[in-house]
Formats: structure tokens, sequence, C-alpha cells
């Protein structure tokens, strides 16, 4: 009876664990599709002008309905973000 509950305990924690691998997995296809998505973008746009988005840069994720104040330096060499949610970000 001990190892059988043993098995079921364990059973569930590889199933948690390939849930969580699951998301993991899908949350970086989103990531490497909206690159892709960017890359196609500035080629695009290489012909039309010079405006494509400088490396390095980040992808910052927060829930939908978070408030989001920026603001910009001048120069536009520092930028400060702040977020009325919690937020991550991806690297």
């Amino acid at each position: 009876h001990h190892d059988l509950d043993l098995l079921k305990r364990e059973g569930q924690f590889r199933e948690m664990e390939v849930k969580r691998k699951r998301e993991s997995l899908r949350e970086l296809l989103v990531q490497q599709v909206c690159f892709r998505n960017l890359i196609e973008h500035n080629r695009k746009r290489d012909n039309e002008c010079d405006e494509k988005i400088p490396l390095p840069f980040i992808v910052v994720n927060t829930h939908n309905t978070a408030v989001i104040q920026c603001e910009m330096s001048p120069d536009r060499t520092d930028v400060m973000f702040d977020f009325s949610m919690p937020f991550e970000i991806n690297d």
C-alpha cells in the first residue's frame, strides 16, 4: 500500500513537470515566432526606410490590463518603465 502511494505521488509529480515544461516550451515558441516576425518586418522595411529596432532590445510580458508608463531621455539613451502589475523580462 505504501509503495502504491509513492508511485501515485511520483506520477502526479511527473504530470506536473510535463505540464510545466509544455508551458515553458509554448512560451519559447511564442518568443521564437515574435523574433522571426520582427526579423521579417525589418527585412521588408530595409528597402523602405532605416527604422529598424536596434539591438540589443528586450521583450517584456505583463498582464493585458496592466498600465505601463514609459519615459525616454531626450537623447534616447535611457528608457524608464513603470508597470502597474508584475512583469517578466525575456532575454
